[in-house]
């Protein structure tokens, strides 16, 4: 099974740039500018796999609440 993980990048649904991004660059290891989003598939762009990127989504979630 295949699974895409796409992600609102333009901060409407969820801070993006400010609270997503940069957790998840401290989560692998790896920045990945707002500009080099190249798909839009973060895991991808990250270069890890679909079910590390669920994963980690998880693991900020409660960021993401605490925003809202």
């Amino acid at each position: 099974m295949v699974m895409k993980v796409a992600c609102d990048v333009d901060d409407v649904l969820i801070p993006w740039r400010r609270i997503a991004l940069p957790q998840l660059a401290h989560l692998f290891g790896k920045e990945v500018a707002y500009n080099d989003q190249h798909s839009p598939d973060i895991a991808d762009c990250f270069g890890v796999s679909p079910e590390e990127m669920r994963q980690a989504l998880e693991d900020i979630r409660p960021a993401l609440h605490a925003y809202g």
